[in-house]
């Protein structure tokens, strides 16, 4: 019996611009969208299907889903000021990235 299983070392941020998707479980792959590799490279979140086929001819799905994370950070800058006479330098904090 032929069991193929996909997946992805995803999800996608700001940073990791691109996932990997992998198939394992059979003899050739044709991956939804093009590719007939067991890894895929893939820029777009979304759910991506594979068709596994053994050397006897038989064929099985499986599907992955990737995910897509952009929640843009919350920047928030401090300084232990004022500045005067005395305190001629202040230090500045950036938090949130």
């Amino acid at each position: 019996m032929l069991t193929p299983t996909a997946t992805n070392d995803g999800p996608l941020t700001c940073i990791k611009t691109s996932v990997t998707l992998t198939a394992t479980g059979g003899g050739t792959y044709a991956w939804s969208g093009g590719g007939t590799a067991a890894t895929k490279i893939v820029t777009a979140p979304g759910t991506y299907t594979v068709t596994v086929t053994s050397t006897d001819g038989c064929s099985a799905t499986a599907t992955t889903t990737v995910a897509q994370n952009i929640t843009v950070p919350t920047p928030t800058a401090t300084n232990d000021g004022p500045l005067t006479c005395i305190k001629t330098s202040v230090t500045l904090t950036a938090t949130g990235g």
